[in-house]
């Protein structure tokens, strides 16, 4: 379970999500996390998914496309020291910011490519282990890095 004491390390609020879906399971999802107890038996009993919101800093880009060019913009991520996710269809990344970044930051950075939102407050995103359609969420590097500010 070293991603999920990752998650807790970062004091991400975890919230369960239904087995093989993107939904919670809860709609007042955004006022009930679960703890890390919660969330690895969670996982451990095959039950369902996991998401983290968003909030206090935490900021997640979501790519709903791999583009053409995905070592270029791994390499641009990885120096700003944040975390890759790849899901089913595309990535996410993850990275601290107290304040929200407008689509023109990311467009100036020449990374609109395949984004699909900018993930700011109470939002949502699945985390790994969780899967869709028999499809993986997983972490390039397996969150070996520090999580910084962009």
């Amino acid at each position: 379970m070293k991603l999920l004491d990752r998650y807790y390390e970062e004091k991400w609020q975890i919230i369960p999500i239904r087995t093989g879906e993107k939904r919670p399971m809860w709609k007042n999802w955004p006022k009930r996390s679960i703890s890390y107890l919660k969330a690895r038996d969670w996982i451990n009993h095959d039950q369902g998914n996991i998401a983290v919101v968003t909030g206090h800093g935490l900021t997640i880009l979501d790519y709903d496309k791999r583009p053409g060019r995905i070592t270029e913009n791994i390499e641009f991520f990885r120096s700003y020291k944040t975390l890759l996710c790849f899901t089913p269809r595309g990535y996410h990344v993850y990275y601290q910011s107290e304040k929200k970044p407008s689509k023109a930051q990311v467009k100036k950075r020449s990374l609109t490519e395949g984004l699909e939102s900018v993930r700011w407050e109470n939002q949502y995103t699945l985390l790994p282990p969780s899967s869709v359609d028999g499809r993986a969420y997983w972490w390039l590097d397996s969150m070996k890095q520090p999580l910084r500010e962009w």
